[in-house]
Parts: structure tokens; C-alpha cells; sequence
């Protein structure tokens, strides 16, 4: 699994630089349109939107239609999202 950053769409490989950029998520504006692009050039198969709602998730279908897109919302535990996303 890979774990973007919805600032500026970049691989967060990095725990420090991660949290950092989650931070920031919350005043800057994310860059959604980046990270559909980074999605569907690495060959997503699947994209879970972690909330809340289901907008990006609708996005997501419609950007890379190759790929399983839904919220966490869908699921009614954690297990569930967890299956879905290793099934």
C-alpha cells in the first residue's frame, strides 16, 4: 500500500515528514487533482477515502475507473475497510 500526501501528492515514506504534511492538510488547501494523478500512474487498484463523506471517493471512481474506490464511511467496522482493502 502506498499512503500519498494530499498536500502535493507525494509518496510519504517518511513517519516525521508524514505527520508534518498531515498537519499542514488542515490549513492548506490539498492538491485532490495531483494525487488522482499519482493514483493512476502507479496502477491503483484500490482507494480508500478516510473521511469524512464520500466525496473523494466519488471523485477518485470517476479519475481512475480501473480502480475499487470507496470511503471508510461504507464499512461498519474497521476490519471491514481492512478486508476489503487486502481481499
Amino acid at each position: 500500500m502506498r499512503l500519498l500526501s494530499g498536500v502535493d501528492a507525494d509518496l510519504v515514506a517518511d513517519l516525521e515528514l508524514g505527520l508534518d504534511k498531515l498537519a499542514r492538510q488542515i490549513s492548506q488547501t490539498l492538491d485532490w487533482s495531483a494525487c488522482l494523478t499519482a493514483c493512476q500512474e502507479a496502477g491503483a487498484t484500490r482507494v480508500l477515502e478516510l473521511g469524512p463523506g464520500k466525496a473523494l471517493a466519488s471523485m477518485a471512481r470517476a479519475a481512475i475507473p480501473q480502480a475499487r474506490c470507496r470511503s471508510l464511511e461504507d464499512f461498519k467496522t474497521l476490519d471491514g475497510a481492512r478486508a476489503w482493502l487486502t481481499a
